[in-house]
């Protein structure tokens, strides 16, 4: 009896002792995970707050895109309208230089019948002299100027008044024609000074439009790089997010068993892999490559020569399930700058990729932009080697390709570091 008693003793001590171990045990993986659900949270809402401070850079990034479009229309515009004056100027000067021409034709056509009307003069008078009737032909014939013989034939009493007339409105036709001639040649030469003037104002307006055209590229890339940041931080966004799940999902597994630990890089292994465009190998753009002021998170997976990769199937790479799909973007063409659609991506699929390595979990994250058409949803489970999509142009993309890019446990790496075993 004393023996069960000391027994019983000895078994509540046992149970006590174990229930206060279990329970320090369970209350130190509690703080811990706890802690380190805080510290995820903390960095939500540090990128969060990142976000937002873009947003509002992005907005008035957009304002001064804006103000700069309204001033280049406004500066094409100006030209266009100095380039309608200037043909109409030029119209004008081409008329004036078509009635100079038959002007001059006027001018030597009278001059013509002067000259026959003269040679007419000439030998009437010299049968008036024939005839006795004038003894100052001499006079006449000695002249050496139509001018001079007109005045000498004035001289001439026995000349008819026909003959007279007749001089006398020639002469007058001739300066008149001159005078014309000389007014269309001062109106040549007013719409000549003002074209050059136009061609100034023109050449200012281009140099303008030059310099408000470089301004706007530079906006525009500073739009597409913030839209792009704007793109990361949504995505670091839903990886903490899924981080924060992943910690709370083991702080609860930590209270009925061992909990499970996330994969670092030096965790790093290969997956077997599908590629994502089937029967498409170049590469027209590496991993890392650099773009200015940034670096290409990814590959850029392209046609041949004679072999357009437009509206390739896109595979999944592995089973996983997608956590965004955007589909929302109608410019799927080349383009020189973003359209903004998709933070430069376009229409876009990722994916997550959960795996067991060493007890630990692993996540990747494959990514595939600018596609043309996108078929699958977000929440929903794929297998490696579905279809999610067809290869496009939507988005920051000069012409159709697959950018594709992969993450581990949130951070960027080289795609080919994977095995693919279906190309």
């Amino acid at each position: 009896m004393a023996g069960k008693k000391i027994f019983c003793v000895f078994f509540i001590c046992i149970t006590f002792f174990f229930a206060i171990f279990c329970s320090d045990n369970i209350s130190h993986n509690f703080i811990a995970y706890s802690s380190l659900i805080d510290q995820h949270r903390q960095n939500r809402n540090r990128v969060q707050s990142k976000r937002n401070n873009l947003r509002k850079t992005l907005a008035e990034t957009q304002k001064k895109v804006d103000e700069k479009r309204r001033q280049y229309d406004s500066v094409n515009s100006k030209i266009m309208s100095v380039k309608e004056r200037k043909l109409k100027i030029n119209k004008r000067v081409d008329d004036l230089r078509q009635q100079i021409e038959q002007v001059k034709r006027d001018i030597a056509a009278k001059e013509h019948e002067v000259a026959e009307n003269t040679e007419i003069l000439k030998r009437r008078l010299a049968a008036i002299y024939k005839a006795g009737e004038v003894q100052l032909i001499d006079l006449v014939f000695n002249a050496k100027t139509f001018e001079e013989l007109i005045d000498k034939a004035e001289i001439i009493t026995k000349v008819s008044d026909h003959d007279n007339r007749l001089l006398s409105a020639l002469k007058d036709d001739i300066h008149s024609l001159e005078a014309m001639k000389a007014g269309l040649t001062g109106q040549e030469a007013s719409l000549v000074a003002e074209t050059n003037s136009l061609n100034e104002v023109e050449a200012q307006l281009r140099e303008l439009l030059s310099q408000n055209e470089a301004l706007l590229k530079q906006l525009e890339s500073d739009k597409s790089r913030i839209q792009s940041e704007i793109y990361d931080a949504d995505v670091e966004m839903r990886q903490i997010q899924n981080a924060i799940d992943m910690e709370v999902a083991r702080l609860q597994r930590s209270r009925g068993g061992n909990p499970l630990a996330l994969a670092s890089l030096a965790d790093f292994s290969r997956s077997n892999w599908f590629w994502p465009v089937p029967g498409f190998t170049r590469r027209s753009s590496e991993y890392l490559e650099r773009r200015g002021h940034v670096y290409h998170k990814g590959i850029d997976i392209a046609g041949s020569a004679g072999r357009s990769i437009y509206g390739a199937t896109v595979v999944a790479v592995d089973d996983g399930v997608v956590f965004a799909a955007f589909r929302g973007c109608p410019h799927d063409y080349g383009k020189l700058r973003s359209c903004g659609c998709g933070g430069g991506y376009g229409n876009y699929v990722m994916i997550r990729h959960t795996y067991m390595v060493n007890g630990k979990i692993v996540i990747k994250v494959s990514i595939y932009g600018h596609l043309a058409r996108v078929c699958v949803s977000s929440g929903q489970t794929v297998a490696r080697g579905q279809k999610i999509g067809e290869v496009g142009s939507t988005g920051h993309s000069s012409g159709p390709h697959l950018h594709f890019q992969t993450k581990f446990n949130g951070v960027d790496y080289n795609p080919l570091n994977e095995n693919y075993l279906h190309y």
